[in-house]
């Protein structure tokens, strides 16, 4: 072998690493292909879901025991964020703790998207449409990302299998 042409040994190690580049890239292909099938198939499922987590974790709103303090200071920081408030029946999920939330809820001055709570401007929109949105949209991606990939993986193992058949026609 030691007086082997480099040039053999050279489309030898082609040769094989577009051999492995393809059975390297078709399991990745086929678990990218079953993400964005399920996402796409279950994203009604999903929905419902977070639907129904959402309308649970409104009694937290008004709760006064530590996991539902973790949750109000994180719904307070959305609040504000997104100009929304509550999340499902609006101010009124907070009940009692309304006092301590009011400023996320607080609107600027009077307007459409503002109504009154307990004599104060408070934001119209709940945060559940908002969330909604968001997941949706996080899904979309996720889906167009997996079948826009995997498009190119596919054109990627299509030309390993043309340079594969080339040098071994060599």
């Amino acid at each position: 072998m030691a007086g082997a042409n480099p040039c053999v040994k050279y489309s030898m190690f082609i040769f094989n690493f577009m051999f492995l580049f393809f059975i390297g890239l078709f399991p990745i292909l086929l678990m990218q292909l079953t993400a964005g099938i399920l996402a796409a198939k279950f994203k009604p499922e999903t929905e419902r879901a977070l639907k129904a987590t959402l309308r649970e974790s409104a009694q937290l709103l008004s709760q006064t025991n530590e996991k539902g303090r973790k949750f109000q200071k994180t719904m307070v920081t959305f609040q504000k964020e997104f100009k929304c408030c509550g999340l499902i029946s609006g101010a009124a999920d907070w009940g009692r703790n309304f006092e301590e939330a009011y400023e996320s809820c607080k609107c600027s001055s009077p307007s459409d998207s503002c109504i009154t709570y307990t004599g104060r401007y408070v934001y119209k929109q709940t945060c559940e449409p908002v969330i909604r949105a968001s997941v949706s949209n996080h899904l979309d991606i996720v889906i167009g990302l997996s079948f826009g990939l995997a498009a190119v993986e596919v054109l990627g193992m299509v030309f390993s299998m043309i340079l594969f058949c080339q040098i071994e026609k060599r």
